[in-house]
């Protein structure tokens, strides 16, 4: 038998805090058995919940707009900002899922457009596919890592310590770049195929230095890479001095 939903119940996040509130203060609530201490718990959770995931969660409003990030066509990339979210791992890694879950159904429907490729950049891999996790966010970027790149989903992670993401996820890597890493964690199984000669040199690479490892190779290859011509923050940017001041436009700088 299917139930209607009660129209008088609360429609948006807000109005489900007034009303959890209202049960706690209440000696006649509509779910009895349930001390006040109880209702003021779930309250607290739920409002943290809900005022620390702003820009996800509309408070205010009973239907949400989603990001759709499904494309007919090549396009710009999409930057999602998850720093916002900083203090709410949790709701950082239900937005990964939910952008996941849109492209592997956009590539395994009957409306897959051929040839149409998405690249996904996640940083902090450890985050969203923590080893030893089975929960259905890791399960699913598994499954994005073993079965969906053939389907036209790529995944490129980057983690400081690749024994702390999924071993799943590691393995179904087809080709790993490997900075400057410790002792420590080149002694993890994760590394164990690395030849002592090829941990000996992930130890003392230079920055600009990585080691590509690709199934074809018989051995990592070194490769170097470049610095940007330009400033990546406003740390490196270029100061005037004496040498080049001369060349430099003040005019922004004056305060009129």
């Amino acid at each position: 038998m299917v139930r209607a939903l009660n129209p008088k119940a609360p429609s948006t996040f807000q109005k489900l805090l007034s009303w959890i509130e209202e049960q706690s203060n209440s000696t006649t609530s509509v779910l009895p058995g349930h001390h006040s201490g109880t209702w003021k718990k779930l309250w607290r959770r739920l409002f943290r919940q809900v005022y620390e995931s702003n820009g996800v969660l509309r408070r205010e409003e009973s239907k949400g707009q989603p990001l759709d990030v499904i494309r007919g066509q090549t396009s710009d990339p999409i930057v999602v900002d998850l720093f916002s979210l900083a203090t709410m791992p949790e709701m950082q890694r239900f937005v990964v899922a939910t952008i996941l879950r849109q492209l592997v159904e956009a590539r395994t429907g009957m409306k897959a457009i051929r040839g149409l490729v998405y690249t996904v950049v996640l940083d902090e891999l450890n985050r969203f596919a923590p080893k030893g996790a089975r929960d259905p966010i890791t399960q699913l970027i598994e499954m994005v890592a073993a079965e969906m790149r053939s389907q036209g989903i790529i995944l490129l992670g980057a983690q400081q310590q690749a024994s702390r993401v999924s071993e799943k996820v590691i393995e179904n890597a087809a080709i790993r770049a490997l900075g400057q890493t410790g002792s420590l964690e080149l002694g993890m199984p994760i590394w164990k195929f690395l030849t002592p000669s090829a941990r000996e040199r992930a130890m003392n690479l230079r920055p600009e230095e990585k080691l590509i490892i690709q199934a074809t190779f018989r051995q990592p290859m070194l490769v170097r890479i470049p610095f940007p011509a330009w400033a990546m923050n406003p740390d490196e940017a270029v100061l005037p001095t004496a040498n080049n001041q001369s060349d430099v436009d003040y005019s922004d700088l004056i305060d009129e």
